[in-house]
């Protein structure tokens, strides 16, 4: 599972410097920290993976809809 979170990270981080800007960047800033949370070890590890995901795809889905982004951002 980690190599695969680290894949993940890394596809996600060029997805976000393709379209960073200064618009961007608060979205993006929020979509990157949500690795932090992904702590802990077994179901506990698991868990915190499948919130932070979850956190992500509402962040994704506002730099590519700007009407969502002021919902993602709260």
């Amino acid at each position: 599972m980690e190599r695969a979170l680290i894949a993940e990270f890394e596809a996600t981080m060029a997805t976000l410097l393709a379209g960073l800007s200064a618009d961007t960047l608060p979205l993006a800033t929020g979509i990157a920290a949500l690795r932090q949370s992904m702590r802990g070890v077994g179901h506990v590890k698991m868990a915190n993976v499948e919130k932070a995901k979850a956190r992500e795809a509402d962040l994704l889905a506002g730099l590519k809809d700007p009407k969502k982004a002021a919902v993602a951002a709260e």
